[in-house]
């Protein structure tokens, strides 16, 4: 896929991060029976945690979560909508963090 979504920090009261539950529930959750609800417990006691988005067309299509821990990025979540998956978007939310 031509890099034709954008990539983009999400604050958690911005409309984008109610998709990006809404795809963690899709994605991660609803897969193994979990009931809607538990992917707003995206935080899980990381106050600091950090979200960017890839957008495509107005969606998010992807997203990595990452949070400080010792002076460390470490990656909370990652995830990709199962229709742009292998297009290099996970790829492209990684290296954007590591700079």
């Amino acid at each position: 896929m031509e890099k034709d979504y954008d990539l983009k920090w999400i604050c958690e009261d911005e409309e984008y991060f109610k998709q990006i539950l809404e795809l963690r529930y899709q994605i991660l959750r609803k897969p193994i029976n979990m009931k809607r609800g538990t992917e707003n417990n995206l935080l899980d006691g990381k106050k600091e945690t950090k979200h960017l988005a890839a957008i495509f067309e107005g969606n998010v299509i992807g997203c990595v979560s990452i949070y400080e821990s010792n002076q460390t990025l470490k990656i909370f979540q990652m995830l990709v909508d199962i229709d742009f998956q292998k297009k290099g978007i996970g790829r492209n939310l990684i290296k954007k963090n590591s700079r």
